[in-house]
């Protein structure tokens, strides 16, 4: 998803677990690639002075940005990411936790993205992997292919139908 200047757009949101000290990094790094940039900080820092293609507020209607979006960074935690990969796009996840790890392990398994430790992320292993994010389809196809996959599966229906197994 290109924006009409015709420069991709990254959405960034850490929530409320993320290391809230890289989004300053991060949006250097993106303005540096001249991208856009949404950013929503989830009300856990103010930020004074921005680059002029960054957007940022404390809150972001995720569904909306991720659907503007080609690249998504987030802390590679469930919600974050199944937002992301429900539309398609591709992920960069900064996990601090061990179900962000292992989450992040399978969608970068799954070919949809790419995770950085979030105490390892300088600004050039942020650099590095935005620019394989974005230089190429591959991610992007593949997260394509498991957003399709999402909008087909009904987990309500799933879920009726393993319980009325269990109550059989």
């Amino acid at each position: 998803n290109e924006a009409p200047d015709g420069r991709p757009t990254v959405y960034v949101s850490l929530g409320s677990s993320g290391r809230v000290s890289l989004l300053s990094r991060i949006v250097v790094v993106l303005d540096e690639l001249q991208v856009n940039v949404l950013v929503s900080t989830a009300g856990r820092m103010s930020v004074s002075s921005l680059p002029d293609r960054v957007w940022c507020a404390d809150y972001l209607p995720g569904d909306k940005a991720v659907e503007r979006s080609t690249l998504v960074i987030c802390n590679g935690g469930s919600p974050a990411v199944y937002q992301a990969l429900n539309e398609g796009v591709q992920v960069l996840g900064l996990p601090t936790n061990m179900d962000q790890y292992l989450n992040m392990r399978y969608v970068e398994k799954a070919g949809a993205g790419l995770w950085l430790r979030s105490d390892r992320a300088t600004k050039e292993a942020i650099r590095r992997a935005v620019r394989t994010l974005l230089s190429g389809e591959t991610y992007q196809q593949n997260a394509g292919r498991l957003g399709r996959e999402l909008r087909n599966y009904n987990a309500v229906a799933r879920f009726g139908e393993l319980l009325n197994q269990w109550t059989e």
